[in-house]
């Protein structure tokens, strides 16, 4: 048997993100805003978008806000922080009130 290694020409580029890499915290409960944000930023060269999930309640209420306050730095923390990201949202239109 003969082992042939065949070398091939090459070019790397800079990745996903390298115009900017976009954090998303979603809601455990959320169907849509990872798809929407999706159709948004996927017309976007070289902008790449993360997400990860905070648990959440489903009744609102000032008590289930704050406990979702205690839990983002966890949620946060699920994104790769070697990413580098650019910005991290937080996709919680109830949550931006309090």
């Amino acid at each position: 048997m003969t082992n042939q290694v065949e070398t091939l020409e090459f070019q790397t580029d800079g990745g996903l993100g390298v115009r900017a890499r976009l954090g998303l915290i979603v809601l455990q409960t959320d169907q849509t805003i990872e798809h929407e944000f999706a159709q948004i930023t996927g017309a976007l060269e070289d902008v790449a978008l993360y997400a990860a999930r905070i648990p959440n309640a489903m009744d609102v209420s000032p008590e289930t806000l704050r406990q979702m306050s205690v839990d983002l730095p966890h949620a946060v923390g699920l994104l790769p922080a070697q990413f580098g990201f650019d910005v991290v949202g937080y996709a919680c239109t109830s949550g931006a009130t309090m």
